[in-house]
């Protein structure tokens, strides 16, 4: 009777672990989480003090509501200057369109840049979705594709800021330079490359690395996506526990910026929060 009494009690606590546990799982598939950075420069022209960046990456054509119509609230409230997306938004495997209605509600409001990652459409593989019908989608949604760009953000008192983009399949053959003389924001999609670059920009956006997919106590965020590779090829390579994961990475006067993102590719559930991104430049 003793022993019938500690089953049905481990069974009971064994029943309130797994309850939680799915509890906590669905909690970080739905809560989207704001997270906020300041970053201050000596060297950044007086009109962009106080300028606000919305960060976003890896959505992977998740829903948040009708066409991502929480997501489109949360970004409102914080009525930000500019929004960047370092990729991935959109898989290439996809072809529904409610993403471009998401970028399209986005930049009826705000400047809107995109670069691409690697699930995004690209020209050098066939995918459902062409690369053509993609680039026509975020042009007509009025989003800029920042592939292979440098262009010039203006202040209202005129001060300028240089804003690079680089798609995630273009790095190696064209390196993007940095004016010393401007103050550099470099959108890319995968922050591993960071520390292989040549110059750093003063400040890089970056997504990719989902956090490293599960933040072990201890240890950190667990694994990289190195690419797109499956799962089992990464076990005795350099992608685990990936250097540049989420957060603010300071290197001297630059500074890199990983989104943890807001869905996952292959798998759909996500054992983090999925997050927007909020960072806010100031003037030393």
């Amino acid at each position: 009777m003793k022993r019938k009494k500690i089953m049905t009690i481990v069974l009971i606590i064994l029943g309130v672990l797994i309850i939680t546990a799915l509890g906590l799982l669905i909690y970080m598939n739905i809560h989207i989480k704001t997270v906020y950075h300041t970053l201050a420069y000596n060297n950044l022209p007086q009109g962009f003090d106080g300028y606000k960046i919305i960060l976003l990456s890896d959505l992977h054509d998740k829903q948040y509501g009708k066409d991502n119509s929480r997501l489109v609230d949360i970004i409102k409230a914080e009525s930000p200057d500019v929004i960047m997306i370092s990729g991935d938004m959109h898989n290439a495997e996809n072809v529904d369109p409610s993403f471009y209605r998401f970028a399209e509600a986005l930049a009826k409001n705000y400047p809107v840049y995109y670069v691409e990652g690697n699930h995004d459409p690209t020209p050098y593989k066939e995918t459902i979705e062409s690369f053509e019908m993609f680039s026509e989608s975020l042009k007509k949604a009025g989003v800029i594709n920042m592939r292979r760009k440098k262009i010039y953000l203006s202040a209202p008192n005129g001060d300028k800021i240089a804003l690079h983009g680089y798609s995630w399949h273009e790095y190696g053959p064209y390196m993007p330079t940095f004016n010393e003389d401007e103050f550099n924001i470099f959108l890319y999609h995968d922050p591993l490359i960071y520390d292989s670059m040549e110059k750093h920009p003063d400040l890089m956006l970056s997504g990719h690395v989902h956090g490293g997919f599960i933040d072990l106590p201890f240890f950190g965020p667990l694994v990289s996506p190195a690419g797109g590779t499956p799962f089992i090829q990464k076990l005795g390579t350099d992608a685990f526990f990936p250097k540049y994961a989420k957060g603010v990475y300071e290197n001297g006067n630059d500074k890199l910026v990983v989104s943890r993102g807001l869905g996952s590719s292959g798998i759909s559930f996500r054992l983090m929060p999925p997050e927007i991104v909020c960072v806010t430049l100031t003037k030393k």
